[in-house]
């Protein structure tokens, strides 16, 4: 099993994962060009990462939300830079979903990415949005790694009165 379920690459221990980077060039507010993305990749690597997940920004109704095809293409195109430059290193697609209510469909669609081909999707909520609906929107079958959790104070409103459907797709909070 890997590290973030049944399906996808394997994590093996004594690796530094980046779940959440917004490295792709020209995609979101992350690197600007390939130059810039290069530069983050040897710094990235300098810095002991192996794997990077990249995860681009998908927002609801936005135009400009990078498709997974381009997604991995862009990918494509980082991983042949770490291989030029000999970097014992692996870049992977994901996305960064600001939830909302048609995103469990366009999951199930392959319209956004999980984590790396995974059981699980980087999420970003609002600090509004009860811990109730956070919870209740898993119920696809797709575990939930919930970005910037620390902007919500106690996780511990996330998991009260939690039901089977809970228990089969966890929550993970990532502190930045």
């Amino acid at each position: 099993m890997g590290l973030f379920g049944k399906k996808g690459k394997t994590v093996y221990a004594g690796s530094i994962t980046d779940i959440h980077c917004h490295i792709l060039p020209g995609v979101d507010d992350g690197a600007k060009n390939m130059d810039q993305s290069k530069e983050m990749l040897d710094i990235a690597y300098e810095e002991g990462i192996r794997i990077m997940i990249a995860t681009p920004h998908h927002m609801p109704e936005d135009e400009d939300n990078a498709s997974p095809e381009v997604i991995q293409e862009k990918v494509a195109q980082l991983q042949a830079y770490v291989d030029e430059q000999g970097y014992d290193m692996t870049i992977l697609p994901g996305n960064e979903v600001y939830f909302y209510s048609e995103a469990p469909e366009l999951l199930e669609e392959g319209k956004i990415n999980t984590m790396a081909g995974t059981d699980y999707v980087l999420v970003e909520f609002s600090p509004m949005d009860e811990g109730r609906y956070i919870r209740a929107e898993g119920c696809i079958g797709i575990g939930k790694i919930h970005a910037q959790g620390e902007g919500f104070g106690s996780p511990a409103h996330l998991y009260i009165g939690m039901d089977e459907c809970d228990m089969r797709n966890p929550l993970i909070l990532q502190i930045a």
